[in-house]
């Protein structure tokens, strides 16, 4: 981006929860290459950034389709179909001698039966929501979270930080939809969207639903699945990196 820091002529800042103030140890990524692999199966880098793009894609295409498959196949063959379609886009059809269905149904099998992750808040996160505060900005948490946010943000330690909270379940419009960023902006004080910045994981629901409600964008790409994003929006690896990107109320006044 051309800008010095992602926070310059901004004053409303806001946030996704999962994935990126927020995430859980293993994700389901990363479980199910464990899985694979004590099935002798190995995930290239590559493999994973196409499954990451492919997962993002699904959750951000539209509500509409995915309570239609649930509700068409059920929570227990939602999932299952899920998972498969992740380990398809994977290559696991390039890599057995066994029949491709076994592995996959071996995976997705060990998947329901052991699969516990434990959510955690994301390293600086607290110290960055506590600065950016400090230096004078307003903070909204948004999630494509049908509930409340507020007690997730309470059982995380940073309700504190925020002015507000909102979840799509409660306008009823679901990123990448522009509207939950439009209620956003107004939550945010009547705040233009040059005035405001959205940082999330996900490109097609953060990056793609910010622009089009024409907000600036940063996405958290773990993985460097998004190299391309470049062009559209500062990328970074981890939430600590913005650390130093805050700026001191006295230098936000001048």
């Amino acid at each position: 981006m051309s800008e010095k820091s992602p926070f310059d002529g901004v004053r409303l800042i806001l946030f996704d929860l999962d994935g990126t103030l927020r995430d859980v140890r293993p994700t389901s990524l990363q479980a199910l290459v464990a899985y694979g692999k004590d099935l002798g199966l190995s995930f290239d880098l590559e493999a994973r950034r196409a499954a990451i793009r492919w997962s993002h894609e699904y959750w951000a295409e539209g509500r509409a389709a995915i309570r239609y498959d649930r509700e068409r196949l059920g929570e227990e063959a939602f999932l299952d179909s899920y998972l498969r379609g992740y380990l398809k886009v994977m290559g696991v059809d390039h890599q057995t001698g066994d029949s491709e269905e076994a592995v996959v149904t071996k995976i997705v099998a060990r998947f329901r039966e052991e699969f516990s992750p434990e959510p955690y808040l994301e390293p600086g996160a607290k110290e960055l929501l506590w600065n950016l505060r400090e230096a004078g900005f307003t903070l909204g948490l948004v999630s494509n979270r049908d509930e409340p946010l507020t007690g997730l943000a309470i059982e995380l330690g940073i309700i504190e930080h925020f002015n507000f909270t909102l979840a799509a379940g409660q306008v009823d419009s679901w990123k990448p939809d522009a509207a939950i960023f439009r209620h956003a902006l107004r939550m945010g004080g009547d705040a233009a969207p040059g005035e405001a910045v959205y940082i999330g994981d996900n490109y097609y629901a953060d990056v793609v639903g910010a622009r089009g409600a024409g907000i600036r964008a940063v996405l958290v790409d773990k993985e460097g699945a998004f190299p391309e994003a470049k062009d559209e929006c500062l990328i970074i690896s981890k939430l600590s990196e913005l650390k130093d990107a805050v700026p001191d109320r006295s230098s936000r006044a001048r």
